[in-house]
C-alpha cells in the first residue's frame, strides 16, 4: 500500500462537504461548541472566566464573547486552513479536540467573524477573520486581517482582551423557536451546571432591547439538588486507573437522593460539560436500578473521556470508557441498597400524597355542599313511606304558625301543625379522617376499602389489584381519581348510615339506596372537578 491510498475529499467536493458539516449540527450544539471554546480559553486556573451571549433579532446576530485569554494571530489566521487538526488533541485539561466545532456556526447562520485581542499582549490591533457559506459556489471563503480598536468598537462593539464570535444572517425561526433565552439558559445552566456549581466560569445571556438599544444580561446560576426531602449520597472526587495510561483519571461524583422523586435523572458530563442529560440514555444503564429509578439526581464528570464528534456521546472504544463503566457499575451496587428502601419509603410518601390530595378536594366539596345545604331539612311522614326535602324558608313559615322545635348538636326536630317531624342533620366536616393505604389479610383482599366505626378511620387496601393497577403510573390522575371513588362512596354511606343508626333515615329501602347513590355521585364529580381531572 503506498502512502496515497487513503480516503479523502475530492478537491472539487471538498467545499461542499464542509457545508454538509457546518449545517449537520443542531444550532443548540453549535452555541455548546463556541461556549466550550470559552471554556478552554480561560485566562488561568483560579480565575473565573466570564462569558456573555447576546441575541439581538433585529440586526439577525448571535454574540458570544469571553474574557479569556484570546487567541494568538498566527493561530486565528490558521484555523481556516486547519480545519480538523487541533493542538488540543490529548490534552486532559481541554475540551475541544476536534477542530471542527467552528464550523457549527452554518447551522446558525450564514457568516461568522471572530474578533480576539490575546490578554496581556501589548499588541493595539484586534486579530480577525471572517467565514461565510456560499452555498451557488460550495465553498466557505475566508478573510482574514487586522482590525483597529475603532474599527472593532464601530462594528462589533469594544473590548479589551479575550474572543468575540459574531454570527450573522441568523434565520428568524432561530430567534424565535430555537434559541430563545429561555431555551438557551435552560439549556446552558443543564451542560455546565459543573463549571458553574465550581466556579470555573459565570454565563450570562441577553437580548438587545430595539427601544434602551442596550441589551439587559443576566448570569445563570448552577442547578441545586439540594432539596427539604433529598439528602446527599457522595460529593467526591474519584482516582480511576486506566489501563495503559501512566496518571489515573479524575471522577467527580455529585449524587443526591429523594424518596419522594419519580422522574429525577444523573446527568453525565465530561471536562465539566454535559453529555448526556441522562446516564440511562447509555445502553449499558438504560434499565438500571440505580440509575432508572428517579430517584437519584446529580452529575458524574470525568476528565478523561474522549467524545464522538459533536461532542453528543463519549468514544467506547477506549480503555478509559472501560474504566469509567466499571467505577459507575461498582459506584451503584454500593447505593442500590440505599436507593432500594428509599424507593419503598418514597412509594408510601407518594401514595399518601395523593391520597391526601383526593381527600383535601373531597372535604373541600363537602364543606361546600354544607353551606349549600345545611339549612334543609329532611321531613318523614307518620307512616314512614317517604323522604321529602323542606327549605329553611317552609320550616320559618311552620315556625311562625307555632311549631315547637328541639334543638341538639347533632339535629333539630320541630313538629308542625299536622303532627309532621322535621329534621335537619348537621354537616361540619367528613365523617373520617384522612384515610390510610393498609395492606389487608388475605380473607379481605376483595375489598377496595374499610372503615372502622370505633376508630373513625377508613383504611384503603393498597394491595388490591385496582390500586396496585394505578399507583405506579407516571400519570397520577387514575390513581387520585380511584382513591376519590373510594372516599366519595364511605362519605356517603357513612352519612346514610348514621342518620340510620339515630333513627333518622325512615323510608323506602329503595328510596334510600338511591339518595346515597345520587350523594355519592355528586360528591365524585364536584371532587373530580376541583382536581381539574374530569
Amino acid at each position: 500500500m503506498t502512502p496515497d491510498n487513503y480516503v479523502r475529499f475530492h478537491e472539487q467536493g471538498q467545499g461542499r462537504a464542509l457545508i454538509e458539516l457546518a449545517r449537520a449540527y443542531h444550532p443548540r450544539s453549535a452555541i455548546r461548541e463556541l461556549v466550550t471554546n470559552s471554556l478552554d480559553d480561560r485566562v488561568k486556573k483560579g480565575v473565573t472566566e466570564n462569558i456573555y451571549l447576546t441575541l439581538d433579532p433585529y440586526q439577525k446576530r448571535i454574540v458570544v464573547f469571553d474574557n479569556g485569554n484570546g487567541i494568538a494571530e498566527e493561530k486565528l489566521f490558521s484555523l481556516a486552513t486547519s480545519v480538523g487538526f487541533s493542538t488540543k488533541a490529548g490534552q486532559v485539561d481541554m475540551r475541544g479536540e476536534k477542530a471542527l466545532g467552528l464550523l457549527a456556526f452554518g447551522s446558525i447562520g450564514d457568516v461568522m467573524h471572530i474578533i480576539t485581542r490575546p490578554y496581556g499582549s501589548a499588541q493595539k490591533n484586534y486579530g480577525y477573520t471572517r467565514w461565510e457559506i456560499d452555498d451557488s459556489k460550495h465553498r466557505i471563503p475566508f478573510v482574514n486581517q487586522e482590525l483597529s480598536p475603532d474599527q472593532v468598537e464601530d462594528s462589533f462593539g469594544s473590548f479589551s482582551y479575550g474572543t468575540k464570535v459574531v454570527i450573522d444572517r441568523v434565520n428568524s425561526h432561530i430567534f424565535e423557536k430555537v434559541l430563545t433565552p429561555a431555551n438557551l439558559k435552560d439549556g446552558l445552566r443543564s451542560l455546565y451546571n459543573p463549571a458553574l456549581r465550581k466556579g470555573i466560569a459565570k454565563i450570562y445571556v441577553g437580548k438587545y432591547d430595539k427601544r434602551s438599544k442596550k441589551v439587559k444580561f443576566e448570569e445563570i446560576k448552577a442547578i441545586e439538588y439540594e432539596k427539604e426531602s433529598s439528602l446527599l449520597l457522595i460529593d467526591q472526587t474519584l482516582q480511576i486507573p486506566i489501563k495503559n495510561e501512566e496518571q489515573p483519571g479524575n471522577l467527580e461524583v455529585l449524587l443526591f437522593i429523594d424518596p419522594e422523586a419519580s422522574r429525577d435523572k444523573v446527568a453525565v458530563c465530561s471536562k465539566d460539560v454535559q453529555v448526556y442529560e441522562s446516564i440511562t440514555e447509555l445502553t449499558e444503564f438504560a434499565k438500571h436500578p440505580v440509575w432508572s429509578s428517579g430517584k437519584v439526581t446529580g452529575y458524574i464528570n470525568d476528565h478523561f473521556n474522549k467524545l464522538i464528534l459533536g461532542r453528543d456521546g463519549i468514544d467506547r472504544t477506549r480503555n478509559a470508557f472501560k474504566s469509567w463503566y466499571s467505577t459507575l457499575e461498582e459506584i451503584a451496587e454500593k447505593l442500590r441498597p440505599i436507593v432500594e428502601e428509599n424507593k419503598k419509603k418514597g412509594k408510601k410518601v407518594k401514595e399518601q400524597k395523593y391520597i391526601q390530595e383526593a381527600f383535601r378536594a373531597l372535604s373541600d366539596v363537602w364543606r361546600d355542599l354544607r353551606k349549600e345545604d345545611s339549612e334543609e331539612d329532611y321531613i318523614v311522614n307518620p307512616e314512614g313511606e317517604e323522604i321529602i326535602k323542606v327549605r329553611e324558608e317552609e320550616r320559618k313559615e311552620s315556625e311562625k304558625k307555632g311549631s315547637e322545635h328541639e334543638k341538639s348538636k347533632e339535629k333539630v326536630v320541630n313538629h308542625d301543625k299536622e303532627g309532621e317531624k322535621t329534621i335537619r342533620v348537621s354537616r361540619k366536616k367528613v365523617p373520617f379522617a384522612c384515610p390510610l393505604p393498609l395492606e389487608f389479610s388475605q380473607h379481605e383482599m376483595h375489598l377496595r376499602s374499610r372503615y372502622e366505626h370505633q376508630l373513625g378511620r377508613l383504611y384503603i387496601n393498597s394491595l388490591h389489584p385496582d390500586y396496585q393497577a394505578r399507583v405506579d403510573l407516571t400519570d397520577p390522575s387514575p390513581f387520585i381519581r380511584y382513591n376519590v371513588e373510594i372516599l366519595a362512596k364511605e362519605a356517603s354511606s357513612n352519612e346514610i348510615r348514621k342518620m340510620s343508626e339515630s333513627r333518622r333515615l325512615i323510608g323506602n329501602p329503595n328510596e334510600i339506596v338511591e339518595m346515597a347513590m345520587q350523594r355519592e355521585e355528586q360528591l365524585r364529580f364536584l371532587a373530580l372537578e376541583r382536581l381539574g381531572i374530569i
